[in-house]
């Protein structure tokens, strides 16, 4: 399949779905025991990776539908990536561990440890660390191959996600205490704090690393320059802002919100280019990589493709409960 002619959808239906986007079908339904949390693709586009309240974390086939690989956790996993090569996987998960497997095999490399539930964890650009979110107040950055602790970013309350930055120099990671901070990755200097006035649910760089987008619970999405410290837009909603990304050139933002709307705002000017409306509160939202192509994911049950020049709904997605999560491939 070509690569950017695909989304996964990831359902509390227990199911998670992957639909060709030019022909609007269903090419493969992936299934777990109970709710999927989150499903992404490796970078090809060949392989998806599904996370669920089963405590398994699987590896499919994008081709085939076909498991590859199952790899299991003593309670609820919440999120899972792969590596750059597409070798590994990472997951994390709610037993206060965060583990790497092969992808083929589901063999596993090594885990990390926190003292409260893991919410996210990704590799940096070499696949040679990875950086995990804890509800424990902490982020930390790891080595992948032995597992090694090699910084901890600590905040106030809990620790939502974090990400690297392009280049794995920098960390940005979003807190319940109201901030999100971006942080040097090897020594843990903090660099940059972003303030909210409510909980901080999301935080992602740009494509250069120059700026951050923060979405919160006071109803709103900020994008901030990291440089001077300066916020440079707000982009206002109705509710809580669970999620907000840059899409690949940075020059624009996507953001979710119980709203039951999804934004597609001017990073530079926080001018709202696009409502995309849903009939419940949107959880995830993401461009495809040419940035012509948004998806939401619903708490109504459905994730929707977007074309981003004129607002156009392209794809319904439907599911029998919330979906939690869409990824493009």
């Amino acid at each position: 399949m070509e690569r950017s002619t695909c989304i996964v959808v990831a359902s509390n239906d227990r199911t998670a779905s992957l639909w060709d986007i030019g022909t609007a079908r269903v090419v493969a339904t992936l299934k777990h025991d109970l709710e999927i949390n989150s499903a992404n693709f490796d970078a090809s586009g060949v392989a998806v990776v599904t996370t669920s309240q089963d405590q398994l974390a699987k590896v499919w086939d994008v081709a085939s539908g076909e498991v590859l690989a199952s790899v299991a956790h003593s309670n609820s996993v919440y999120a899972a990536a792969f590596d750059p090569s597409g070798e590994l996987i990472v997951t994390a998960s709610d037993d206060k561990t965060a583990s790497v497997w092969e992808a083929a095999t589901g063999s596993k490399v090594c885990t990390a440890r926190h003292e409260h539930a893991v919410y996210s964890a990704s590799f940096d650009v070499s696949g040679a660390r990875f950086v995990t979110a804890s509800r424990d107040s902490s982020a930390s950055v790891w080595d992948a191959l032995t597992g090694a602790k090699l910084v901890t970013m600590k905040h106030r309350d809990r620790c939502m996600n974090s990400a690297f930055d392009a280049t794995g120099k920098r960390v940005v990671t979003a807190s319940f205490d109201k901030s999100a901070t971006v942080w040097d990755a090897v020594s843990g200097t903090k660099i940059f704090t972003a303030k909210h006035s409510n909980l901080v649910f999301s935080a992602a760089f740009n494509v250069l690393g120059t700026h951050i987008v923060t979405g919160g619970d006071d109803f709103a999405a900020k994008v901030w320059d990291i440089a001077s410290g300066k916020e440079v837009s707000t982009l206002r909603h109705k509710d809580r802002v669970y999620k907000a990304a840059f899409d690949p050139t940075g020059s624009r933002v996507i953001t979710a919100s119980a709203d039951s709307s999804a934004g597609v705002w001017d990073a530079s000017t926080g001018t709202q280019l696009l409502t995309l409306k849903h009939c419940r509160g949107v959880l995830d939202a993401a461009f495809d990589a040419s940035a012509t192509l948004v998806a939401t994911a619903s708490e109504e049950g459905t994730a929707a493709v977007w074309r981003v020049e004129s607002g156009e709904r392209l794809l319904s997605c439907r599911h029998e409960a919330t979906v939690n999560s869409v990824a493009f491939s």
